[in-house]
């Protein structure tokens, strides 16, 4: 079967593992390949940073008079998917046996940069000049993309191509995010000889847990504590236990007072069995809202109609490096880049998806 160049390059990519903070084989392969297509990239200390083996990458094509358009994917995926072997069935590129993750996310977006880049180079029509940026660890809390050196960008507008659905659909929208920690201190005693003597720091967890509201807390707000710990024998009151969750909104006001309200309910609880409640937040990125109106949205909905693509906004749960980025002040859009059912081995791009997206970003430089 002859495959399309932005196929071939799919599957090279997904074929190299690179899990979060592992990402060093792979950008060592984006090095050479770009440096092939005339493009020089640069790698930041944004690994050492983190624990890491690489760091991001930045790379700049020249062109014609147009602002520079920045294109960004990220490199790891989320665990190891060592030993993969990417097939085509019906259509979709996918894992072998379903063994493994298949990587389109990101592995897609890098690969649709990288043959912009091809097409670019070779094609004798202008195009805008084109600025890439691979990041690491976007799996792992964004964490490249925090470590970006703006002072390296030309662009002030980009495209982050890591959002999975229908090629065609620009994020509009995605929430904030915190991660808190409430701890729970109580007092230990001998389960046996004296329970009357403990403070029971699980039990005020769990009396936590059903005083606070967790799921959809409004059309803009979710909550949910996943994880609870505590106690070191069945012989002992716990004296300590810990419940770990996040809280996201697309209005990050709420976000806000959903932790205020968290954190009076854990001290009040706390303080009613005779111990001690607080909450611990962090943020692990910012919400993200796209103008309408920007240069970006517009060439992103004038492409679309364009090539005859179905132009959609749509609002996503979680976050990407688009949020970072358009935090730190550029203007981003994230893709939709047509994979399905990311983070697990079912997971699957269709090989007309992936022709789709490297026509609309080429459709997207054209109007730019």
């Amino acid at each position: 079967m002859l495959l399309e160049p932005v196929v071939q390059e799919f599957i090279r990519l997904a074929e190299i593992d690179s899990p979060p903070r592992q990402e060093r084989a792979l950008a060592d392969y984006l090095l050479a390949r770009c440096a092939e297509l005339g493009v020089q990239l640069s790698e930041d200390d944004a690994g050492k940073e983190i624990g890491g083996n690489a760091g991001n990458l930045y790379g700049f094509l020249p062109g014609d008079e147009r602002e520079p358009l920045l294109l960004c994917a990220h490199m790891d995926t989320v665990r190891s998917n060592h030993g993969l072997k990417v097939v085509i069935e019906d259509g979709k590129l996918c894992s072998q046996g379903r063994r493994h993750i298949l990587g389109a996310d990101d592995k897609v977006g890098i690969a649709a940069i990288l043959e912009v880049l091809r097409r670019c180079q070779e094609s004798r029509h202008a195009h805008p000049p084109i600025e890439v940026l691979f990041t690491i660890a976007e799996e792992t809390g964004l964490l490249g993309a925090k470590s970006v050196d703006i002072t390296r960008l030309h662009s002030k507008h980009g495209l982050v191509l890591d959002a999975g659905g229908r090629v065609g659909t620009v994020v509009k929208r995605s929430p904030v995010h915190y991660e808190f920690l409430i701890k729970v201190h109580g007092r230990a005693a001998h389960a046996g000889n004296s329970p009357e003597a403990g403070i029971n720091a699980i039990q005020i967890a769990a009396q936590i847990v059903g005083a606070i509201k967790l799921g959809r807390i409004d059309e803009y707000t979710t909550a949910n504590i996943g994880k609870i710990t505590g106690g070191a024998a069945i012989n002992i009151v716990p004296d300590y236990a810990e419940l770990t969750g996040e809280v996201r909104s697309h209005r990050p006001e709420r976000a806000t007072e959903y932790l205020e309200s968290l954190s009076a309910v854990a001290k009040r609880i706390a303080a009613e069995y005779g111990g001690r409640g607080e909450v611990e937040a962090t943020q692990s990125f910012p919400a993200m809202q796209l103008d309408e109106g920007s240069r970006i949205a517009v060439a992103t909905r004038d492409a679309a109609a364009k090539i005859g693509l179905r132009y959609e906004l749509v609002t996503k749960g979680g976050g990407s490096d688009a949020n970072i980025l358009n935090s730190r002040g550029l203007t981003c859009a994230n893709l939709g880049i047509g994979c399905y059912l990311e983070h697990s081995n079912e997971e699957y791009v269709a090989v007309a998806d992936l022709e789709k997206l490297v026509e609309y970003l080429m459709a997207i430089c054209e109007v730019w």
